[in-house]
């Protein structure tokens, strides 16, 4: 089904666009123009902005929810508070916990995104740690920080590897290339946050194929 929307205020490469049309159709945009194009549904802007939605790669809740301890419906909730401020694609975070707390997050988080009740795409869940440096730390729970643990990210990966999409850690740390070398294998997304890395350690996490670093310049070695 196309849907067409004018009277819209539209934000575009070139800047605000006004006096066109936007058409788009299954979630794609299919054009920007001032041309009568078919269509089989009409929304009014009524003055309005139009924008391209949010991604959101990191993000432990909202709306006075958190995605690591709530149940299904105040993931749910989070979702949509995102999704009603513009943020149509989301990766639901979770923080450094015990291995079995971050299996009963991972378990509701695949259930309310398996759902289909989500306003806005949810493609998986983030693990911001639990492989951290205690020495930057931040508002990471040092209790539950420590270097990679086979047997809990086999379990987690081999539970929920469908719904896990990208995973963090502190490279210099023990069994960190193994780790990193496990997770792309299964097709998770690696990146560099809470470490005390040097040089080495992040040219090794480089050449085992990371390409992403959380947060850059906040609980990172200078």
């Amino acid at each position: 089904m196309t849907v067409r929307i004018k009277n819209a205020r539209l934000l575009v490469p070139e800047g605000i666009e006004e006096g066109k049309y936007l058409y788009h159709a299954d979630g794609v945009i299919t054009a920007v123009t001032a041309e009568e194009l078919p269509f089989d549904e009409e929304t009014d802007a009524e003055g309005l902005y139009v924008a391209p939605g949010f991604i959101d790669l990191h993000v432990h809740g909202g709306g006075g929810a958190d995605f690591t301890e709530d149940d299904e419906e105040d993931i749910l909730h989070a979702i949509d508070h995102h999704a009603y401020h513009g943020t149509t694609t989301i990766y639901p975070s979770t923080v450094a916990a015990a291995c079995d707390t971050l299996r009963g997050a991972l378990r509701r988080l695949r259930n309310a995104i398996q759902s289909g009740r989500a306003l806005a795409n949810v493609p998986g869940v983030y693990l911001e740690g639990p492989y951290f440096s205690p020495a930057q730390c931040g508002a990471q729970n040092t209790a539950f920080i420590t270097p990679p643990v086979p047997e809990d990210y086999e379990s987690l990966l081999a539970e929920y590897g469908d719904v896990i999409k990208r995973w963090s850690l502190a490279p210099e740390l023990p069994g960190s290339r193994e780790f990193l070398q496990r997770i792309h294998a299964a097709g998770v997304v690696s990146s560099m946050g809470h470490t005390n890395a040097k040089y080495d350690d992040v040219l090794m996490a480089m050449e085992e194929g990371c390409r992403l670093i959380t947060h850059f310049y906040s609980c990172i070695s200078t």
